[in-house]
């Protein structure tokens, strides 16, 4: 596992950990709970050699909800690590 953290200029700590899983595997979990929790599964079967290549991110879990109605917009902590 690879980790690193860093804080921006305006003052937010960044931290970011990288995880090297068997491609074939990645999204099992993702796959699993996606229906009955809330996250998202963005994917991206779009592919030029040398310029695009195809993608697939996937998040269970959120720690933060985003929610934009009209010109309303909110964000909302849904776990210990939302409110950080």
């Amino acid at each position: 596992m690879n980790n690193s953290t860093f804080t921006t200029q305006g003052g937010i700590k960044i931290e970011k950990s990288i995880t090297p899983l068997d491609a074939e595997h990645a999204l099992d979990k993702i796959y699993q709970y996606i229906d009955t929790k809330k996250g998202a599964l963005f994917v991206s079967n779009y592919e030029v050699p040398d310029r695009y290549s195809r993608w697939d991110l996937g998040f269970v879990h959120p720690a933060l909800e985003l929610i934009a109605r009209k010109r309303q917009f909110e964000i909302n902590a849904l776990n210990p690590n939302g409110t950080r």
